[in-house]
């Protein structure tokens, strides 16, 4: 299992399971799909999959370092969660 600490963690990169990963860019890569939404979503996911768990793990770094408690991480997910179903459409 994939463990991110303060311990583990410098300004370029995250240790993972014995393995140095770079923490991703600031932007996302140009991805070309089509078909249905279905499809496009797969073939996003595909192509992306291992940056889109690249930038999970770096938002998980970023949190640790800044609320320091997986109970004041959920509160934070709480309130962005009811915001979002507030300003949907």
């Amino acid at each position: 299992m994939r463990k991110t600490t303060k311990s583990n963690v410098s300004f370029d990169g995250v240790w993972i399971e014995g393995e140095w990963l770079p923490l991703p860019p600031s932007i996302m890569p140009v991805v070309i799909v089509k078909g249905s939404e279905y499809e496009m979503g797969y073939q996003y996911g595909r192509q992306v999959g291992h940056y889109i768990e690249m930038v999970k793990d770096a938002e998980w770094v970023e949190a640790i370092k800044v609320m320091h408690s997986l109970r004041e991480i959920e509160r934070e997910l709480q309130a962005a969660e009811q915001l979002y179903r507030e300003i949907r459409p």
